[in-house]
């Protein structure tokens, strides 16, 4: 029910008196003790009479009338602090034209984006913050996180950072739905781990690679040799009993050793070994 409004009225080009904006108060609930008030401000635009912010009981909505009106909130030294583009249905950050569906501009400094944990991280690998890629699609797969990017510390003192990338193959343990799996991960000294959440080195930084299942591989193509399965340079662990270790040339080209910048030895496509004086002969060792 209507409480009372006020009413601002004008004529219009052709003498017709218009309401031009209403300032109307509405009973939400008069139930004694859990009494609510509401309130309406509408305006006219292009013809029309608009809810240009409606008060009500539970929230205060902006443009419940769903038109194509822009929502701008300016901050003390930026115009465009906060900005919804009723047109495109975008929201910027200091700029009024977003080109995505959430789009921060800085006009002389970097852009940043934090993810702010405030609790005790005082632990190795807490998660602080997470990037998540989710699925709805309702085609008998369930709703699911797909993939993930998550920020963790890497000390017991929850000192240094980790930085952890996750994905999910439907065929894997618990399905459609389930959490992903992690893939790889950064750590805090700049090990890179694949298929193991703890990179390890003797010493220095490097690659750590691991399938507590399989081989374990690495593989490296180029434009000329393709990128297939079947192309490349493999090194190679396998899971059998004393994890032998592969190098295959799979192109029918030579497998290169080299010291001080300069070629020592290689296996030719035919499988022969060449070394010293022979390497620009055609000589070979079987």
């Amino acid at each position: 029910d209507i409480m009372g409004n006020i009413n601002y009225k004008a004529e219009n080009s052709a003498g017709e008196i218009i309401t031009y904006v209403n300032l109307i108060g509405v009973l939400g609930d008069v139930t004694d003790g859990t009494e609510d008030g509401q309130f309406r401000i509408q305006t006219m635009s292009a013809g029309s009479n608009i809810n240009r912010i409606s008060v009500d009981t539970a929230e205060t909505v902006i443009n419940n009338s769903s038109k194509d009106l822009d929502f701008r909130v300016e901050s003390d030294g930026n115009e465009n602090m906060l900005f919804v583009d009723g047109g495109e249905n975008r929201i910027g950050i200091g700029t009024n034209a977003p080109a995505t569906d959430v789009h921060i501009q800085k006009s002389s400094a970097t852009a940043i984006l934090r993810l702010h944990r405030t609790g005790a991280t005082n632990a190795a690998n807490a998660a602080l913050g997470q990037l998540e890629f989710f699925n709805a699609d309702g085609t008998g797969d369930g709703p699911n996180v797909t993939s993930k990017i998550v920020g963790s510390t890497f000390t017991s003192t929850g000192a240094g950072g980790n930085l952890e990338f996750y994905t999910h193959d439907s065929s894997e343990s618990g399905g459609e739905g389930s959490d992903p799996v992690q893939r790889v991960k950064i750590d805090g000294v700049g090990n890179v781990g694949i298929g193991t959440d703890s990179p390890q080195q003797q010493s220095g930084i490097g690659l750590h690679i691991n399938n507590s299942s399989g081989q374990a591989r690495l593989k490296l193509t180029s434009s000329t040799a393709g990128a297939t399965s079947n192309d490349g340079f493999d090194i190679i662990v396998e899971s059998d009993t004393g994890s032998p270790v592969h190098l295959l040339q799979h192109e029918a080209g030579p497998l290169k050793f080299g010291t001080s910048s300069s070629e020592r030895m290689q296996i030719n496509a035919d499988g022969n070994l060449l070394f010293g004086d022979n390497l620009n002969t055609s000589a070979a060792t079987n």
